[in-house]
């Protein structure tokens, strides 16, 4: 079993190889692993190396879910990793990826450029281009002439204010909610 530990944590640790997280190269050779994680918060997370970001400093584990063709992915920062415990070695070849046909990836482009093209933010009204941008952060918006149109169910119109909403009283309730923490 390797193990990799932070150099901090290294004297609390004997006879174990010591490495920073940033050293001890957990890289695309290392997916496939079946590895153990302990983080600065004391949780034990495992799973299977399923992609490593070092320029991010994200580490993608993947597990798979009882009783399903599903997997559990967390991410997690190699920040708040203080030890990496390989349990077992994966093979490569045994790590089978999705193909994604050349098509899919058109439509999905497509989809997401008309989608940039549907939010492009009018020039008629600055301030409606603020709530519209703050609302974005939270849900789909979109612009029905003059007016914000949000989830497709709620409306938003000019001035923009919490008085002008209309729509799904469950989503009207919500939108308002968003308004009044603008100011």
């Amino acid at each position: 079993m390797t193990q990799f530990v932070r150099s901090d944590f290294a004297a609390s640790i004997p006879s174990v190889s010591v490495f920073l997280i940033q050293e001890m190269s957990i890289s695309v050779s290392h997916i496939g692993d079946k590895i153990r994680v302990e983080t600065t918060f004391k949780e034990t997370l495992s799973g299977e190396v399923y992609c490593i970001d070092n320029n991010a400093g994200i580490l993608v584990l993947r597990k798979k879910l009882e009783g399903a063709d599903d997997y559990d992915v967390t991410m997690i920062k190699t920040d708040y990793i203080t030890n990496i415990e390989v349990e077992q070695k994966g093979r490569l070849e045994d790590f089978v990826l999705p193909s994604i046909s050349p098509s899919t990836i058109m439509r999905k482009e497509k989809s997401v450029e008309n989608e940039m093209r549907n939010r492009k933010l009018p020039s008629f009204d600055p301030y409606g281009n603020y709530v519209f941008a703050h609302l974005s952060k939270f849900t789909v918006c979109q612009w029905e002439g003059n007016k914000i149109i949000v989830n497709n169910n709620v409306t938003i119109d000019f001035p923009y204010s919490a008085d002008k909403v209309s729509g799904d009283e469950k989503g009207v309730k919500e939108v308002r909610e968003w308004l009044v923490s603008m100011d």
